[in-house]
Formats: C-alpha cells, sequence, structure tokens
C-alpha cells in the first residue's frame, strides 16, 4: 500500500505517517510549505534545491472524454494542466498529481498550492475532476484514476518518470487523494474513465492530504454552525440526498 501523510491546522499533532509512523509523528507545528517537502520525500527521493526557474506548463491537457450533462450524444473533455521543472537539472523528474480544494462544488485546476515543488525537480499534473453539481461521487474519483492512468501512459511523451506517482490534495482535494490512495487496483472505483485499468495502472505509491476530511459519516458532528452551513450542501451535492 501506499504510504500516507495526513496534515491537520488544529492544535493536535498535526502528522501521521504510515506505515512508518515513528519517523513523522511529532508535536510540532509545521509549514505548509515544510508538509509538502515532507510529501515528495516520502517518494524516496532527495530534493533537487534550487532546481532552476526554466519551467514549462502544458495547460488543458485532454486526458479523457465524459458525457456532458444534460446533453444527449454529447461529450466534454476532461484536462489537466502539467508543470515541467527546469530540464537542464532534472532531465526526468518524478510526477506529482495535485488534487485542488473547494468541497467537492467549486475550484479550479489552477489553484496548485503545491507548484512549490517545481524549484525541488518534481512535475506536477494538476486534474480538473468533475464538480459535484455536474455529477456525483464516485466520478471524481473515477476522472482521477483516468488522469493517472493517461499520465502513466503519456510517460514517455512528456518524460517524467512514472514508476512511483505520488498524489497530493487540500481540504476536499486532500479526500480525494487519500481516497485514490488506498484503493488501487479497485474494480468499482476504477470507473471506465479514458485509458481502461488493463492499458495502464492507475496505482499511486505515495499519498499527501491536506486537512482533508476522512470520515464523511462523522465530519457533520464534528462541525460548528459555520462549518455545517458550508458542509451540509456540500455532502448532498456530492452524495445525493
Amino acid at each position: 500500500p501506499p504510504s500516507v501523510l495526513t496534515f491537520s491546522p488544529r492544535n493536535r499533532p498535526p502528522l501521521e505517517f504510515q506505515p512508518c509512523a515513528s519517523l513523522f509523528k511529532t508535536s510540532r507545528t509545521w509549514s505548509r510549505g515544510r508538509v509538502l517537502r515532507a510529501a515528495a520525500s516520502l517518494l524516496g527521493l532527495v530534493a533537487m534545491a534550487g532546481a532552476g526557474t526554466s519551467t514549462v506548463t502544458y495547460r488543458d491537457v485532454e486526458f479523457a472524454k465524459v458525457a456532458a450533462k444534460n446533453v444527449p450524444l454529447s461529450t466534454h473533455p476532461l484536462l489537466l494542466d502539467l508543470h515541467m521543472p527546469s530540464r537542464e537539472r532534472c532531465p526526468e523528474p518524478r510526477l506529482l498529481v495535485w488534487m485542488h480544494g473547494g468541497a467537492w462544488r467549486m475550484g479550479s485546476k489552477e489553484d496548485v498550492l503545491a507548484m512549490g515543488l517545481l524549484d525541488h525537480g518534481f512535475a506536477i499534473a494538476s486534474v480538473g475532476y468533475r464538480l459535484s453539481p455536474e455529477e456525483k461521487f464516485p466520478a471524481q474519483i473515477w476522472d482521477t484514476k483516468a488522469a493517472i492512468r493517461y499520465l502513466r501512459a503519456k510517460q514517455s511523451t512528456y518524460k517524467y518518470r512514472s514508476s512511483s506517482i505520488g498524489i497530493i490534495g487540500e481540504s476536499a482535494g486532500g479526500h480525494l487523494a487519500a481516497l485514490v490512495g488506498v484503493s488501487n487496483g479497485h474494480p468499482a472505483l476504477e470507473g471506465e474513465v479514458g485509458e481502461p485499468p488493463e492499458a495502464s495502472s492507475s496505482d499511486v505509491q505515495a499519498v499527501v492530504s491536506l486537512y482533508g476530511p476522512t470520515d464523511l459519516t462523522t465530519i457533520l458532528g464534528q462541525s460548528s454552525g459555520i462549518g455545517l452551513e458550508v458542509r451540509v450542501p456540500a455532502l448532498q451535492l456530492l452524495l445525493g440526498g
């Protein structure tokens, strides 16, 4: 199973690292940047400080098509942005997949909090997944796994290493990242979007969840009045009901 790193902004110990919890369990406060650097280390790499500023971005890369909502016999593309570090310092970088937040109902692949890792020699693929007003769960997981299968299939095109892929997300994106990480090879969550599972794997080898919910059955009971105003409609859109 992949390694899992979770981060919480509250006062309780902010890090859990599985399966080697003793390596990362701490009561100190970690900045988001420090957590992201620790996340990169889960791939077994030494980050390349000062990897350079000559980066390249491939925007709106189509990784699959899905049926357009309320438009019979029509499709629309699913897109990702691929950010590549300096080729001079890192000709074949490792790949990290970024999942944006937004209560599953808003947000954009343009919202990438992990961009600083480009300077440490990592490629970052920011995935645009279907939001809950368009499709309910598990469409978001199907889209993400389709993006990972596409990225693995295109390794030789973009020249990154895909043997060990990490996935990072914040808030709702952290929930999706964690679920992708614990469902490697799960047939029901692979879906039928994009490349078939037989053609390319959607497995990930490292997971980082930045303050993502992990138990949707208890999140409302842990919420304040303001939190309920956000989370009740968010979960209704995501899960139905």
